[in-house]
């Protein structure tokens, strides 16, 4: 004889359609720059000249550091306002710091100072992107776990709820 389950059916969407909008072109976007880029790299490698002349050199570094400077700034503030959203800038000081390294260091082979670039990115620039990173994936994590509800409210298809302490299961 059949009867009715001890719990309704749960519908269960696919992952893609149980996604916002707006989360699903995040995804298209993100995964299309991700698998474009590539070939764009391979193409910028074998196609751009080995040395350029830049007029503005030293504007284009105070740029970047003036950056730098800025996303610091407003991480202290939104720190010392225990605003949740430092979490962001921190990550976008981050990246300003490991690119600066990077190029740093880049640049530095053809013009001398090498040893001197490759010390500030080892000793300063890496590390404090590293800690700025390590700070904003600690923040959003914490912040995640507390305004996502635990996965276990939405149980897949045969798994069943874990009952409370002291009730039976019917077999």
């Amino acid at each position: 004889m059949l009867s009715w389950p001890e719990h309704p059916p749960v519908v269960i969407r696919p992952r893609w359609a149980a996604q916002p909008s707006a989360h699903r072109w995040a995804m298209i976007s993100a995964g299309g720059a991700a698998v474009l880029l590539i070939p764009w790299c391979v193409v910028l490698y074998c196609t751009l000249p080995q040395t350029v002349r830049v007029g503005h050199w030293p504007l284009l570094w105070l740029g970047l550091d003036t950056a730098e400077a800025i996303s610091a700034a407003v991480t202290l503030l939104l720190l010392l306002r225990r605003s949740p959203t430092a979490a962001l800038s921190a990550a976008v000081g981050a990246g300003l710091l490991f690119a600066d390294g990077v190029f740093d260091v880049g640049t530095s082979l053809s013009s001398g100072g090498f040893t001197a670039s490759l010390l500030m990115a080892i000793c300063l620039e890496f590390p404090l992107g590293a800690g700025a990173l390590w700070y904003a994936a600690r923040m959003l994590r914490q912040r995640t776990a507390d305004e996502v509800p635990p996965r276990s409210r939405y149980p897949r298809p045969g798994r069943t709820r874990p009952r409370p302490l002291g009730q039976a299961s019917h077999v």
